[in-house]
């Protein structure tokens, strides 16, 4: 089975993408060797140049380009890190993607378009707003609106509207494939040399206050946060990759792009395990089982993941202590309490009572919750009630849907969960419209589908934060039906009868039309 990662890409499309990359990289690394006091001023000058080149030859590069450096978090590394004003980290991608879009609304004249999940959205943000307006912080209540509004929305409408096609839908899968093997590679390398005083340039971080877990007397081990500074979340983003890098390999012409996808997988994947994230591996396991139920991947590749995960347990046997404490809470909720109430490390203990604190929360605030960021100043109060363990200080609730449910209501949760519902119903029908006819289009729909159940799945142990991943992903997963409707729609045109004279009948200036009949309420997308 062919798939959509795995057909040829041309030169055109691949090879400026690496060349714009790695050109970033490399002036940026030398300009960090050299503790340049103002290397963020020669990096931006000198990586202009090849991305104003590839932005005038091929202006989708500039989309993957963003995406990437959105992925990798640089703007926030070289503000934290290098110098880089705040103002530059935060205006210069969102600007960069504006004028890509104003170029397509105002130049070549195309529609804006709102993918079904946008809707749903909206419909969340109105919820967001009227819950913020009667918060009893409202001041933090509008932080965080702000913030869904820029980071959220604003960046999952403008992605929307700028993956147009299937070339820049491959240069952007691409694009997230390389920040993913950029990011696993250096926590590989940190965590082989033991070199974990080195952040790499702000790219592998490793927190020490507090951090890590014991795996003997003298020894702590610590856990990579990559370019985030945060384990958990470092690894729900990485776990977002694995399916779109795992699902092409068994298509991929070519043993050089084989080997490409294997690599990628494989330091994705090491990246995560790395983090030592308990949630991130139950979550693993359960993508795993996913993929292979949908005969995306088959027993051999089992086999190899098997093989693979015995050699990363044989280099870093830390991970087998730290999962311990998985089968400890299983057995105490099976009621073998006693002992194993004693070996319930902070970590697990402390979430619970928030997740007990933001239950509670939502039973007294059931319609709209208590506002946006407000759930926090509520968890110390309402973990006194009963818990496994008292809160010293204001906490999130370490778990997507009962942060929602405390902070939006039951209406605010029902609403985020029917955008996610709408989203994977398209992308199961261009799955089941597509597996035989295009087995390309239809394995990127199970890929994205399944890099979206990596984040709910992972979403049970992690609030709602860092939310522009989250965006990005489902940016990418609305624009795979749209982009199929396009196809379809030119498809029938084109075979359609025409009169004598009247030639091709899908033509450039048919493109407005064709976008808009993709999105009608009730279409194919």
């Amino acid at each position: 089975m062919s798939n959509p990662l795995a057909y040829p890409l041309h030169r055109t499309s691949v090879v400026p993408l690496l060349v714009l990359v790695a050109s970033g990289l490399l002036t940026f690394g030398v300009l960090v060797a050299m503790g340049y006091p103002y290397g963020w001023l020669v990096w931006g000058v000198l990586a202009a140049i090849p991305a104003a080149f590839f932005a005038v030859r091929n202006p989708q590069l500039v989309v993957a380009f963003v995406a990437f450096l959105l992925f990798t978090n640089a703007p926030v590394v070289a503000f934290k890190f290098h110098g880089l004003p705040r103002v530059a980290a935060l205006v210069g991608p969102p600007a960069a993607l504006g004028t890509l879009l104003a170029y397509q609304l105002f130049v070549r004249r195309k529609p804006l378009v709102f993918p079904r999940a946008w809707w749903w959205a909206m419909a969340l943000l109105a919820v967001e707003v009227v819950s913020a307006m009667m918060a009893r912080y409202p001041g933090l209540a509008i932080g965080i609106l702000k913030e869904h509004l820029i980071e959220g929305l604003g960046l999952f409408l403008i992605f929307a509207n700028l993956i147009r096609d299937r070339q820049c839908l491959r240069q952007v899968v691409l694009a997230l494939l390389l920040a993913g093997s950029l990011m696993g590679g250096l926590s590989l390398v940190q965590q082989l040399t033991h070199t974990h005083r080195n952040d790499y340039g702000g790219f592998a971080q490793v927190p020490f206050e507090g951090k890590g877990f014991a795996t003997g007397e003298h020894h702590r081990q610590r856990r990579s946060a990559g370019p985030l500074g945060e384990q958990n979340r470092y690894a729900q983003n990485m776990l977002m990759l694995v399916p779109l890098a795992v699902l092409p390999i068994g298509g991929v012409v070519g043993p050089w792009r084989k080997l490409g996808y294997v690599l990628a997988a494989v330091l994705i994947s090491a990246g995560c395990m790395l983090t030592f994230s308990r949630g991130a591996a139950v979550a693993f396991g359960i993508l795993i089982l996913l993929m292979r139920f949908t005969g995306y991947i088959r027993t051999r590749h089992l086999g190899m993941l098997a093989v693979a995960s015995l050699l990363l347990l044989l280099a870093f046997p830390q991970i087998a202590s730290r999962m311990d404490s998985l089968g400890t809470l299983v057995g105490y909720l099976r009621g073998d309490t006693g002992a194993q109430t004693q070996k319930l490390d902070g970590a697990i203990t402390g979430r619970a009572t928030s997740m007990l604190a933001a239950l509670r929360v939502t039973a007294d605030y059931p319609i709209l919750g208590v506002g946006p960021g407000n759930f926090p100043l509520y968890n110390r109060e309402y973990a006194k009630v009963g818990g496994f363990r008292a809160h010293d200080e204001d906490r999130a609730a370490h778990c997507l849907y009962l942060h929602l449910s405390a902070e939006y209501g039951l209406l605010g949760l029902t609403l985020f969960l029917g955008m996610i519902a709408v989203t994977l119903r398209d992308l199961h029908r261009v799955w089941r419209r597509y597996r035989d006819e295009d087995p390309q289009l239809a394995t990127l729909a199970a890929g994205v589908a399944m890099a979206l159940l990596a984040y709910l799945v992972t979403g049970l142990f992690l609030h709602f934060s860092f939310i522009r991943f989250f965006w990005i992903i489902m940016a990418i997963a609305c624009s795979i039906p749209l982009i199929a409707a396009r196809e379809q729609a030119l498809r029938e045109d084109r075979s359609a009868p025409t009169g004598p004279g009247q030639g091709t009948r899908a033509t450039a200036n048919d493109s407005a039309a064709i976008d808009s009949a993709a999105i009608e309420p009730g279409g194919t997308a």
